[in-house]
């Protein structure tokens, strides 16, 4: 009698994580492949210094009562073929560009992101008031 292998895919924000080991019972496959991925994706969190959640902060920061969702303004100054991309942000009536350019608009979001959490984060403790404008 032949015993049934079982092999899992995950898809994750569009890519999709396949693990080689084969199980007997499907919901064991399922759970490893989870479990490869999160390793997977933990991992290249840390290697990258955790860039993809710089906008998710500031979105989150910006739920609070009075301030706007930030909106992106990106910028291409090269070419199609060789773009060099950089965004801006607008939160609570404050623009922040910061000096660098990327290839990739999500990157240069990331950065943006990244930047004006910064300066709010050195506006508060410098200021030790709310950056709420009422």
């Amino acid at each position: 009698m032949h015993t049934p292998q079982f092999q899992s895919s995950v898809l994750v924000d569009g890519v999709t994580y396949t693990y080689e080991a084969t199980f007997s019972k499907r919901k064991a496959t399922e759970q490893d492949v989870a479990k490869h991925a999160l390793q997977y994706i933990s991992n290249k969190l840390k290697d990258e210094s955790c860039p993809l959640i710089h906008k998710n902060r500031l979105q989150e920061f910006t739920q609070q009562p009075s301030i706007q969702l930030p909106m992106y303004q990106t910028v291409n100054e090269g070419s199609m073929l060789a773009p060099q991309l950089w965004s801006s942000v607008l939160v609570d009536s404050v623009t922040y560009t910061p000096e660098a350019t990327f290839s990739k608009r999500k990157a240069a979001e990331q950065d943006v992101a990244k930047h004006a959490l910064q300066c709010i984060s050195k506006k508060l403790k410098d200021e030790g008031c709310p950056l709420i404008h009422m």
